[in-house]
């Protein structure tokens, strides 16, 4: 569920309703919207990139780091389009 696990570090915010992670990234045209202001988050992200980032962290050896997200690598996902690893 997004809320109690991307809410809290990436997002800032639960949605109302709360959301399965996979409903979140199967609709990015209602997810991807402006990101939360003013909740402390150290990376302005939307809900669509919050779960990104989220399930980034969640890959062993990987790390999501919004400094290489916002300068718009191809490095900042290690999962290439096809789903395979960089």
């Amino acid at each position: 569920m997004f809320n109690g696990n991307v809410s809290t570090f990436y997002f800032g915010a639960d949605l109302d309703p709360d959301a399965f992670l996979q409903t979140v990234l199967e609709n990015p045209q209602t997810y991807s919207g402006s990101p939360v202001q003013g909740t402390g988050v150290a990376c302005p992200l939307n809900a669509f990139n919050a779960t990104g980032a989220y399930l980034t962290d969640k890959i062993p050896g990987f790390q999501f780091n919004c400094t290489v997200m916002l300068a718009g690598g191809s490095d900042a996902c290690p999962i290439d389009s096809f789903g395979h690893f960089k």
